[in-house]
Parts: C-alpha cells; sequence; structure tokens
C-alpha cells in the first residue's frame, strides 16, 4: 500500500509485515473505531502511484509514551504522519477529526 492508515492500536501493529522502505492504492485499516472513517475518507483519497517510500498515518493518541507506531515506521524505512486524537481515557472509544485525516492523507500521498 502506499498509505497505511489506522488509530492507535494493534491494527497498525501490520506494518511490520511491509517491505522495508518498499514503494507499494490506499489500504484503509478497518477496525471497529474506524468504521466511519472509512466509509467517509476512502473516496477523497485518490492518487497517482508515487516513486517515494510507503507512509503511515497514525491516529495517534495524545500521550506521549504511546510512540511506537513512529519508530516502527522510521526502522522500517516508511514516512509517518500523525492525526493527534483529543484527549480521552485511553481505551474508550475515539472521535477522529475526518477532515484533518483526509488533509494529511492526500498531503502524505
Amino acid at each position: 500500500a502506499d498509505l497505511i492508515v489506522g488509530v492507535h492500536g494493534a491494527g497498525l501493529a501490520n506494518t511490520i509485515f511491509c517491505e522495508p522502505g518498499g514503494e507499494s492504492g490506499v489500504d484503509v485499516t478497518n477496525t471497529a473505531n474506524m468504521t466511519n472513517i472509512t466509509k467517509s475518507a476512502t473516496p477523497h483519497l485518490t492518487h497517482a502511484r508515487a516513486s517515494t517510500p510507503a507512509a503511515v498515518l497514525e491516529m495517534s493518541l495524545p500521550e506521549p509514551e504511546f510512540t511506537e507506531f513512529s519508530h516502527l515506521a522510521e526502522a522500517m524505512g516508511l514516512r509517518y504522519f500523525q492525526v493527534a486524537l483529543p484527549s480521552s481515557l485511553f481505551e474508550s472509544r475515539v472521535w477522529v477529526d475526518v477532515p484533518a485525516v483526509i488533509s494529511v492523507a492526500r498531503g502524505a500521498l
């Protein structure tokens, strides 16, 4: 995939299976919390294939200790982008700013 999109959590762990620094459509990780963003964002993410490394776009938790996926992306030679989620209790529902995600995704592509 050119762009891997997901909320911080186990779904993004599949990034480990990307080819390191690899070029790679748009793959939207569809977790239970991502159903609405998948439906809202996917039609807006049309792009031409690029010769740049694939990118990870994480909807990240605001707490500073949750940086695993930025480190994973760096170790894998992938570009990393994030949209911070609003502060909330850990492992609660997340509310995603869909226009912000679309904007960052377009920039990543």
